[in-house]
């Protein structure tokens, strides 16, 4: 890959886990 293409995954990557990790504490605070 390109090096911008690479950029762009990892922008897509972090969204992501910043994505997954509201889920979690969503989860979370609708176990709680």
């Amino acid at each position: 890959t390109t090096l911008a293409e690479g950029i762009k995954l990892a922008q897509i990557q972090l969204d992501n886990g910043g994505a997954q990790q509201k889920l979690d504490a969503l989860i979370t605070a609708s176990n709680a």
